[in-house]
């Protein structure tokens, strides 16, 4: 990746894009013929899917133990951002607010651009004029970035289960539970960097003990309108191969959901870089 800063934004984009990628086979056994012609409709959709607008909120809560004390911490992510394929532009912007036990909260904003083959990066702290730094675009920059197309080659064999309808901005959808396994979910993270400072050889099975993705998909587009994801992970010493003698007591829960609709999808959109990021400073590369 470019840059760790689209971690939080690539979380909350990579399933609502792409539906459910591709394939499927396998699994149709345990599907009904409705759900198999949804989930194939909403994979041509997705490769359909030209320029849309999106908004969205993650919720990330953690319980840390150490040494016999408890901290408490959480961020919150406010988003919205466009995507323009077929000039590869895009844009995404987050206000973040991240609190702890014993500190004062830390507010920040943060801006990302990809426009006349530059990618910008912005971010202001404790209100601070927003810095900015930008790179010259390389081949492959943009497929990076495009979660339609990298969940074509991240994910496959996808179940899902056709759990009712409802309505997201009074289009009637398809709800549906996607189901990946372990492996398939914790390949979405490591796409975005999460595994950074994570030892490869980490137990998927111990670190993730729940997690869940719901999405609504529109009954006349098979466009996905709307995207839940909720997540649990723990961490012990021995999460990252460490003895609990050499570290002491250590303990962290980290609870995530996320919430993204998806709106003006194959409509003309316009992404213009804001003026105070035209002096950006040039560097190489920005991660």
């Amino acid at each position: 990746m470019k840059t760790k800063i689209l971690a939080v934004v690539l979380l909350l984009v990579v399933l609502s894009m792409s539906g459910f990628a591709c394939g499927g086979e396998g699994l149709e056994v345990g599907m009904s013929a409705e759900e198999i012609e949804i989930r194939d409709e909403t994979i041509v959709a997705g490769a359909e899917l030209d320029t849309y607008q999106l908004d969205g909120v993650m919720t990330m809560n953690m319980l840390m133990t150490i040494d016999g004390e408890t901290f408490v911490a959480s961020m919150l992510v406010d988003m919205d951002g466009a995507i323009d394929k077929s000039n590869a532009e895009m844009y995404t912007d987050m206000d973040i607010i991240m609190k702890m036990t014993g500190e004062e909260d830390i507010e920040m904003s943060m801006g990302m651009y990809m426009v006349d083959d530059w990618i910008y990066i912005g971010m202001d702290m404790f209100g601070t004029d927003m810095m900015w730094l930008k790179t010259w675009m390389e081949a492959g920059d943009w497929y990076e970035h495009d979660i339609v197309t990298q969940q074509l080659d991240i994910l496959s064999d996808i179940e899902v289960e056709l759990v009712g309808t409802d309505t997201v901005g009074g289009i009637e959808c398809y709800v549906l539970d996607v189901m990946p396994d372990i492996e398939e979910l914790w390949a979405m993270m490591e796409f975005m960097g999460a595994e950074a400072g994570l030892p490869p050889e980490l137990d998927l099975e111990d670190v993730i003990t729940d997690y869940a993705v719901r999405q609504w998909v529109a009954k006349d587009t098979y466009f996905t309108l709307k995207t839940t994801e909720s997540l649990t992970m723990v961490f012990t010493p021995e999460s990252f191969g460490i003895s609990p003698e050499l570290v002491g007591e250590f303990y962290v829960t980290a609870d995530m959901a996320i919430v993204i609709t998806l709106h003006h999808i194959n409509e003309p959109v316009t992404i213009e870089l804001p003026p105070e990021a035209e002096d950006a400073v040039e560097v190489l590369s920005i991660d």
